[in-house]
């Protein structure tokens, strides 16, 4: 079965983080050798980073914060995430490719 090209955004980096306005989405991809959802010491590494810069950088004078979630793939907080970064993931190829011209 060939992947949706529209879900290779996601398979693209290993981490990124999405700004949701009162939520924001640290997505971390899933460790393939080890293939759990677990949240392990990596993890925790990455959200902090992306939480410390967050502190610095973009929530000076911004009410109310915004919470962070931890997205890893596989997740409930994941398949949130997918759907707002790629709302045509469920459309059929042709769509996909009128929708978004440069997935044709």
């Amino acid at each position: 079965v060939a992947l949706p090209a529209a879900d290779i955004a996601l398979q693209m980096e290993q981490h990124f983080l999405m700004d949701c306005g009162l939520d924001c989405f640290v997505w971390v991809k899933s460790n393939s050798a080890v293939g759990s959802t677990a949240v392990g010491d990596r993890e925790r590494s990455i959200l902090a980073k992306y939480n410390e810069y967050m502190w610095h950088f973009m929530l000076r004078g911004r009410f109310p914060a915004p919470e962070m979630h931890l997205c890893m793939e596989g997740t409930g907080n994941a398949r949130y995430l997918q759907s707002r970064l790629i709302p045509t993931r469920q459309d059929t190829p042709e769509e996909q490719a009128d929708q978004v011209s440069g997935l044709g």
